[in-house]
C-alpha cells in the first residue's frame, strides 16, 4: 500500500495511507496539538445544496468540505472544477474546510 508523508512546522510528521481501507492507520511522530491542521490542495468535483463540496485531492482521495467563514462572509463563489486549498483535522481525514480558492 502506498503512503503519503506530511510534515508540519513543529517537527512532527504524519503518514496517510492512499488506499481507502477500514483498517488503515496513521503514524504520528512528535507532538500534534488540537490546533494543528493539514493543508492540502484539490479540485472541487461536486457542489451540494447544503453548502458542502466534494473535493478530489491531489493524492487521489475524495473528501467532503465546507467553506471557511471568511470565504462565506465575502461571498466567494466556488464552482465545480475550481482549485482550492483545504484544511483538514488530523482526527478526521474525510472532512475539511475550504480556506482558499485559486485563480
Amino acid at each position: 500500500m502506498a503512503e503519503l508523508l506530511l510534515r508540519f512546522s513543529n517537527e512532527c510528521a504524519l503518514y496517510l495511507p492512499l488506499a481507502d481501507s477500514r483498517d488503515s492507520h496513521i503514524h504520528f511522530w512528535g507532538r500534534m496539538s488540537k490546533e494543528d491542521s493539514i493543508e492540502v490542495t484539490g479540485t472541487v468535483v461536486e457542489k451540494f445544496p447544503s453548502g458542502l463540496f466534494s473535493v478530489q485531492l491531489d493524492q487521489d482521495r475524495t473528501v467532503l468540505a465546507h467553506l471557511a467563514g471568511k470565504l462565506r462572509r465575502n461571498r466567494i463563489r466556488v464552482l465545480a472544477g475550481d482549485r482550492v486549498t483545504l484544511e483538514m483535522s488530523p482526527y478526521d481525514l474525510t472532512k475539511g474546510r475550504i480556506t482558499y480558492r485559486h485563480k
